[in-house]
């Protein structure tokens, strides 16, 4: 880009994936209740995402539904089948995962969250009693 040309908008990353308590902590905003995620996601999206995804289950209220705000404007609700299991370990890491892999096969943004959220939907069905306490969403529940 030369001295003469505007700098385009420059996005830190594609989308962010915080939890209830992670969305508190970064935007500031004390989080009880939808109106306060949609302030949250606003206030984590002009620190440089295109995009910010705040999973809801933190709050009793919003379990099952994820809240998805795009620099574009566009926020929407994403209701998604709750599962019922102590074993959830590693569900946000998993999402992250998938978003980043179903992005990575060329599908827009709100597709890939919702495929991704169907990924981990189904690990979570399949959860693993492993170890002591919390066990692991199941990975490879697509080969079972």
């Amino acid at each position: 880009m030369s001295a003469d040309q505007p700098a385009e908008t420059e996005h830190l990353a594609d989308l962010i994936t915080p939890n209830i308590h992670e969305a508190r902590l970064l935007s500031g905003e004390v989080v009880k209740e939808v109106s306060d995620v949609e302030r949250a996601a606003e206030r984590l999206l002009v620190m440089g995402p295109q995009a910010v995804l705040i999973k809801g289950g933190g709050l009793p209220g919003l379990r099952g539904r994820d809240y998805l705000l795009q620099s574009s404007g566009s926020g929407q609700w994403l209701q998604h089948a709750l599962v019922e299991t102590a074993h959830s370990h590693g569900s946000g890491c998993t999402l992250g995962a998938a978003i980043t892999a179903e992005r990575a096969k060329g599908l827009p943004l709100v597709d890939a969250v919702r495929a991704a959220k169907t990924f981990v939907e189904n690990g979570l069905r399949t959860g693993l009693a492993i170890g002591a306490g919390q066990g692991p969403l199941c990975h490879w529940h697509p080969l079972l």
